[in-house]
């Protein structure tokens, strides 16, 4: 009778092991098909994400100038430009972007702050790189009136090839420098940016392509504070760099509203519009090609 139990008990053990054994077939199977599944159909509700090291793609570093940016303001800065870099990214339909924020080691002399961006499935860098594009930094500055024309004057004096170099001036005794005079108000306080056409007010020519630009509500404290402490002066709008207008402070301006004109062809005012909505840069940056 013992010896009839113990073969039972070796036939239930041996059926439940075909059975686990058959839940497992079952279930690589099930798993199997999904897999494949999922890698045939591009617009499966469950795609699989692949890195670069899988799907292939491209890296690129961007340097990041936090040289005119207090210390403490730096972190804050990055993960805005990181922020509008994805943004800008995204908008291009690149699959799964990685963008980070890479420090150099404290060891070294100079402090970098890089931004690393991948691109999972995009192996054509120059592609990639047009992709991105290039985002306008934003900036507004204080017009130094004394200073601006010492420097043109300085300038027209090198032009003249007499070796005159823009330290040999001064003004109220001290040297020219930089007749532009920071106010913190960039790119980065920018909420949106649309199309406009003058109406041949304020010195403007009719139909005149015009950047109108809104800041958010920290911008627009900012803004109301700049023009309200600096009426009679002339706050320069830059562009990477560039002086594109510097209009004449009225009054204090509320509202957080202010307009950007250069001269623009209705082209060259929309790609702006459409790059300053993509995301103004908070800091420059340049492309690492090394």
């Amino acid at each position: 009778m013992a010896e009839k139990k113990t073969q039972q008990g070796g036939e239930s053990e041996g059926v439940i092991r075909a059975f686990r054994a058959l839940i497992v077939i079952v279930i690589g199977c099930v798993l199997g098909y999904f897999v494949y599944a999922t890698s045939q159909n591009s617009e499966s509700k469950y795609p699989f994400k692949f890195g670069l090291d899988l799907a292939g793609g491209s890296q690129l570093v961007y340097v990041a100038d936090v040289s005119s940016i207090a210390k403490a303001e730096v972190p804050e800065l990055m993960g805005v430009l990181r922020e509008v870099i994805e943004r800008r990214v995204n908008s291009f339909g690149v699959s799964e972007p990685n963008v980070q924020v890479e420090t150099s080691s404290f060891v070294t002399s100079n402090n970098e702050q890089r931004l690393i961006v991948e691109l999972p499935g995009v192996t054509d860098i120059d592609e990639a790189i047009k992709q991105i594009g290039k985002t306008p930094l934003l900036e507004f500055k204080l017009v130094n009136k004394e200073a601006l024309a010492a420097q043109e004057s300085v300038d027209a004096l090198a032009a003249s090839n007499t070796g005159a170099a823009i330290g040999n001036v001064k003004v109220n005794g001290e040297a020219v420098s930089d007749p532009y005079i920071e106010t913190g108000l960039t790119g980065r306080f920018l909420q949106r940016a649309e199309l406009v056409f003058g109406q041949g007010s304020q010195g403007g020519l009719s139909n005149e392509p015009i950047v109108s630009i809104v800041f958010n509500d920290e911008g627009a404290n900012l803004f109301e504070a700049i023009t309200r402490d600096n009426v009679g002066e002339s706050l320069a709008i830059f562009l990477d760099g560039q002086v594109v207008s510097a209009p004449r402070i009225n009054e204090a301006i509320g509202g957080g509203k202010a307009i950007i004109s250069g001269n623009f062809t209705p082209e060259e005012a929309r790609n702006l519009v459409r790059n300053l909505n993509f995301g103004a840069l908070p800091v420059p940056i340049t492309l690492d090609t090394t």
